[in-house]
């Protein structure tokens, strides 16, 4: 009698966690679109080095902080000079994607202007308990890009709006792209 009680609650549980999992997004795949002419202006400071140290984590933290005491009107974000995965030392400029560049900043943020000429645009409306891995993500773009018949560079913008959208916008190497197109 013990066993049928524990197997019940059991699937009562794992349907709860279940319907949990997909309503907070935990089975949807990132949209994958072709952007063109995008331009963007980022303030923020710049860092060069290990991602898992705590000069890192200060500048991040800061730009959060920054953006949900909305002391600057933003997304919090970060662009990628190349992929953290394959470098020692990346380089990155932390801070907030901004519309208006005339708001007060901290002394030590500069504003950066972006442009993407075209871009691959990976949108996941999911929570980031449950969203895939940045490794994933980058995966299935490579695999969107080949497919497409395009090259992508290292560079790449990470954008947070919130706990449920996440933004990831992959610059296409426009000259290589052509050429292959011509083959």
């Amino acid at each position: 009698m013990k066993s049928t009680y524990l197997i019940i609650v059991a699937s009562i549980l794992l349907v709860i966690f279940a319907g949990a999992y997909y309503l907070m997004g935990g089975f949807e795949k990132p949209e994958l679109t072709i952007e063109e002419h995008i331009s963007l202006y980022m303030v923020g400071t710049y860092y060069e080095g290990k991602l898992d140290n705590n000069a890192y984590r200060e500048k991040v933290a800061q730009a959060q902080k920054l953006a949900q005491d909305e002391r600057i009107t933003g997304t919090f974000s970060l662009y990628y000079y190349d992929n953290p995965d394959f470098s020692t030392n990346p380089k990155v400029f932390v801070g907030l994607v901004v519309s208006d560049t005339l708001q007060a900043f901290p002394q030590d943020y500069e504003v950066r202007k972006y442009n993407f000429e075209k871009a691959i645009q990976a949108e996941m409306r999911t929570h980031v308990m449950f969203a895939p891995s940045p490794q994933a993500v980058n995966e299935q773009i490579k695999n969107f890009a080949k497919a497409q018949n395009l090259f992508i560079k290292t560079e790449y913008l990470d954008q947070v709006f919130d706990n449920s959208h996440i933004r990831t916008l992959v610059r296409i190497d426009v000259e290589r792209s052509q050429e292959s197109e011509k083959i």
